[in-house]
Formats: structure tokens, sequence, C-alpha cells
């Protein structure tokens, strides 16, 4: 059985920035009107790499090299999480967008292929914020790699972790008041159990988070605020 792990970096710059306090508001746009609007429609861009070691076991798999089919793999893939965030009983849709599907070569410079999870997601992520940096553009970056953890067609581990970026929780009395093993935020993974709705729990959660000022980066206006942070960033180096 041919196996992936699915590694996801939501990082835009840094984590704990708090850059949105450094942008003017239009007159007409109070602070308090602004974290209490709730952002209607959300598209979210999505850059997936594959790593070199999962390139070779799904051209073995498909029996083909070409590089099309193989984006239309994890293309298709990207379209069945996100038949899910559009679920009515999550209350907002989300779509994603998909920039692209990039193949990653083993002697990269600044990306190490590591068999330890914590420190290859910590060297994706690293990469990935230095080059949305260098770009100025934000989007998610998810990582196929051919290290043995999760089956290719479990699409799970990517939603779980995507709505856990969107502020939702895992459900379960560890975490909320709603049950564990019912709903997509399940806790455990079980093959034999695959939840297809989300918990009043996830919607609270999402909608909680979509009103707060860490949703920034999801609202029509989140280029102006990407740059104030990276002016900010220069200054502060400079200093």
């Amino acid at each position: 059985m041919r196996l992936f792990l699915v590694l996801l970096c939501f990082v835009l710059i840094f984590k704990n920035a708090k850059f949105y306090k450094i942008v003017k508001k239009s007159p007409k746009e109070t602070s308090i009107e602004y974290f209490t609007k709730q952002t209607q429609n959300i598209t979210i861009p999505i850059m997936i790499h594959v790593d070199s070691v999962l390139t070779k076991m799904l051209a073995k798999q498909y029996k083909t090299k070409r590089r099309h089919n193989m984006r239309n793999i994890s293309k298709n893939l990207l379209k069945d999480v996100e038949k899910l965030f559009k679920h009515s009983n999550l209350n907002q849709e989300i779509k994603f967008k998909l920039i692209d599907t990039k193949f990653l070569r083993n002697n990269m410079k600044k990306f190490t292929m590591d068999e330890n999870v914590s420190k290859y997601l910590e060297s994706y992520c690293s990469w990935q914020g230095e080059v949305k940096m260098m770009k100025k553009k934000w989007y998610y970056s998810v990582l196929l790699t051919g290290i043995d953890v999760y089956y290719i067609y479990n699409k799970r581990i990517i939603r779980s972790s995507t709505g856990r970026c969107l502020g939702i929780t895992h459900d379960g009395q560890d975490y909320n008041d709603c049950r564990s093993t019912k709903h997509i935020m399940t806790p455990k993974y079980n093959p034999h159990n695959h939840p297809q709705t989300w918990s009043t729990c996830s919607r609270r959660d999402l909608d909680m988070f979509l009103v707060s000022k860490k949703s920034w980066c999801l609202r029509p206006d989140y280029e102006l605020r990407l740059q104030a942070h990276i002016s900010k960033y220069k200054s502060n180096l400079e200093y």
C-alpha cells in the first residue's frame, strides 16, 4: 500500500505577528465594525509541493512520469476536500484555489528533506515563509511526501489540519462539548469511520475565528495588511 504524509504550513510570515494594528482604516470603518463583520466569500489560495520520494511512488503506481497526470491527482484530492468545506452545516462556504503543484528535488539548498517529521515540517515552513516574504504573496502551503504515514486517498488529514488553521478545534471532551467520533474534527483516525459533516462546535469555532483579528488574511484588503507588516518588519531589521 502506497502511503504519504501531508505536511501543512499555514505560515504567512510570522505566526505571532500583530501587524493588523498598524493599518489605517477608512473613516467609514471603525475597528469594532471591522472585526464583527463575518467574511462571506472566502477563497484560500493553495500551493501544493510533492517531494521526490512521492513523485517516484506515484510514477510507479500510475505507470506514468508525466507531471500533468500527477498534477491532476493533487487537483482531484483538493477538490474532494473542498466539498466538505462547502457543507451547509458549516454555515460558511470556503473555496480553494490551486495556484500550482510543484515537484521538489532532493538537492534543494533552502529546504532539507528529513525522515524526522518535525524537522521536515520546520524546514518546509521556514522555506515557504521566506518565499512568501520575497514574493509578497499569501497562500496555504501543502507538502505531500513519500514518508509512510497516511494512505494517499485519506483526505482526512488535509481537511482536519485546514480546519485547525481556521480556528476549528477537535471535537470531544478534551476540546469541547461535541461528540468526538461523529463529525469531521474527530481527534482520532478510524479507517472504518469517515465523517462527512461538521459539528455545531466546529461551526461555532469558525464563526468566532472569522470575526476575530486572526482572520485578517482572509479579508479582501489582506494585501494592504501584508504590505504594512513587511514594511514594519524591514524597519525593525534596519533599527
